[in-house]
């Protein structure tokens, strides 16, 4: 399914960020010193801003699609439109790998489109002296910083992941094929995004989701695609969450940190049974 892409150049990063996440009751999915971005189901827009010394305003615009099908169906509409088409290739703009063609409307704005394979990781050393890195750092409480922090948003900035060996080229250097993501799977056959479906014989390790609400029936308790929740806390009474990526801290979406949210949400239920008992 297509996505409509903004991109805006904003003068003040900070105060944007505080505005459009007030805007679209979310906050960024990717946030940097330099830039932000919101991937929103409702409207169904990838929005981002930037503060790279640019004229405040639009910087372009785009479709963003899934697979090879929809960008060669986007691409046939540029080359359609009788504006010369800059094809970029496969390349690294905002934090993310795209597949990228520009063409220029009549005001000279860049219209195009690009497919998003993930966001950029940053990969660091996975351990440190001899010990686990993500131990250390739970250890000095880096990834338990509250993320309103200074330490929790530049925690959320660097967005570190330990593993050098993860990245793509060393995957790849290591033999390993690299595939597009699964997006459905039934029994053992695994379709992936380019519409490609594979055999698989077993699943290792298996990360990232999208939220399903189509099962929840509770007024307020979603809008739209996504839930509603503050750090965890719902709009509906009793009704709380864990294990949402940053829901208070890096920690939030790990296993070895999901404890502390859980006692928080424990203490949160808690007080709340106390007032009605009360």
């Amino acid at each position: 399914m297509k996505r409509l892409h903004v991109h805006v150049a904003v003068e003040d990063l900070e105060a944007s960020v505080r505005i459009c996440s007030h805007l679209f009751a979310a906050e960024p999915t990717v946030l940097k010193t330099d830039y932000a971005k919101w991937m929103l189901e409702d409207p169904r827009v990838n929005f981002a801003i930037s503060a790279r010394g640019a004229a405040a305003g639009i910087q372009h615009l785009g479709i963003q699609v899934e697979d090879r099908g929809e960008l060669e169906e986007v691409y046939g509409r540029l080359k359609r439109a009788d504006r010369p088409v800059l094809e970029e290739g496969l390349t690294t703009c905002c934090y993310a790998q795209s597949e990228k063609s520009w063409i220029e409307d009549p005001q000279g704005r860049q219209v195009g489109d690009l497919p998003y394979d993930g966001h950029r990781r940053n990969f660091g050393f996975q351990r440190l002296f001899g010990v686990d890195t993500t131990e250390l750092a739970l250890r000095s409480g880096l990834l338990t910083t509250d993320k309103a922090s200074v330490a929790g948003r530049l925690v959320r900035v660097l967005n570190v992941t330990p593993g050098l060996n993860l990245q793509l080229r060393a995957l790849r250097r290591a033999g390993i094929e690299v595939m597009p993501r699964c997006i459905d799977a039934e029994g053992t056959r695994a379709t992936l995004a380019d519409g490609s479906q594979h055999d698989v014989d077993a699943v290792i390790f298996a990360m990232g989701y999208e939220d399903d609400t189509t099962w929840v029936d509770i007024l307020e308790a979603t809008e739209g695609e996504r839930f509603l929740e503050q750090r965890g806390i719902s709009p509906v009474p009793r009704l709380c969450h864990v294990g949402r990526d940053w829901q208070t801290s890096r920690a939030s979406g790990l296993v070895c940190g999901v404890a502390y949210d859980a006692e928080t949400i424990g203490a949160h239920l808690t007080k709340g049974m106390g007032s009605l008992d009360a």
